[in-house]
Parts: C-alpha cells; sequence; structure tokens
C-alpha cells in the first residue's frame, strides 16, 4: 500500500484547473441562489430554476442525439 501512495497523490495540472473552475462555479450557484431566494421567495426561486432547467435540457437534448448519431 505504501507504494502506491505517491502514486495516488500525484494530480496533472489540466485536473487541478478543471477543480478550480469547478470550485468556483459552485460557489456562484451558491451565492446566486441565496440571492433569488432573497429576491423571489422560495417558490418563485424554484419555479425560476424549474424553468431555465427545461430550457437547458431542451437546448442540450438534440444536440446529445445528433452526437450518438451512426454516420
Amino acid at each position: 500500500m505504501s507504494c502506491l501512495l505517491p502514486r495516488l497523490l500525484q494530480v496533472s495540472e489540466s485536473l487541478t484547473t478543471c477543480m478550480q473552475i469547478a470550485g468556483t462555479i459552485g460557489t456562484g450557484l451558491f451565492l446566486g441562489s441565496g440571492s433569488a431566494l432573497h429576491g423571489a421567495g422560495p417558490l418563485g426561486a424554484l419555479l425560476a430554476y424549474a424553468l431555465v432547467g427545461t430550457v437547458a435540457y431542451s437546448y442540450v437534448q438534440p444536440k446529445r442525439t445528433c452526437v450518438r448519431a451512426p454516420f
């Protein structure tokens, strides 16, 4: 087990960058949801997030089927 420890601790620079970007986006979403709750209330925030989620899903779904189509 001790011989695997140095190998497990090695993280590439690109993975570290991705982790930093994900942390920044997560913090932005957390702070944004707080201001949305403050401004619109719980029901308004829920409806807004449901609407935006539906629009995002509707946008991504056709692109996913185009990528998976056999040529």
